[in-house]
């Protein structure tokens, strides 16, 4: 779960109709996210303790309304949160999606 950016070289072996489990420890959720052969299905609740479908999408959206871009996402890697310009509505542990394509 926190073994950096792998959905770019790994994502060639999730097969269509398969799933992958991203957390956002190195961003790679919002990578992923920006990957249109990918679509989110769930995140995690860590309260009820189980992948939820709730609200998904306000998953990888600024509080400014936009969808997260790329250059946001690569200003995410090399700036504090404090000083990246954006900040997320929201920032779950887990989210799992699914290649589409």
């Amino acid at each position: 779960m926190s073994a950096g950016i792998v959905s770019k070289p790994c994502a060639r072996y999730v097969k269509r109709g398969g799933y992958f489990l991203a957390s956002d420890a190195h961003f790679d959720a919002r990578t992923t996210a920006l990957d249109p052969r990918f679509q989110l299905v769930a995140v995690y609740d860590p309260d009820a303790k189980r992948l939820e479908t709730k609200r998904l999408e306000d998953c990888f959206m600024t509080t400014s309304g936009a969808k997260i871009s790329a250059d946001q996402v690569k200003v995410s890697m090399t700036k504090p949160k404090g000083s990246r310009g954006f900040k997320l509505k929201r920032e779950d542990w887990f989210y799992l999606f699914k290649r589409i394509r």
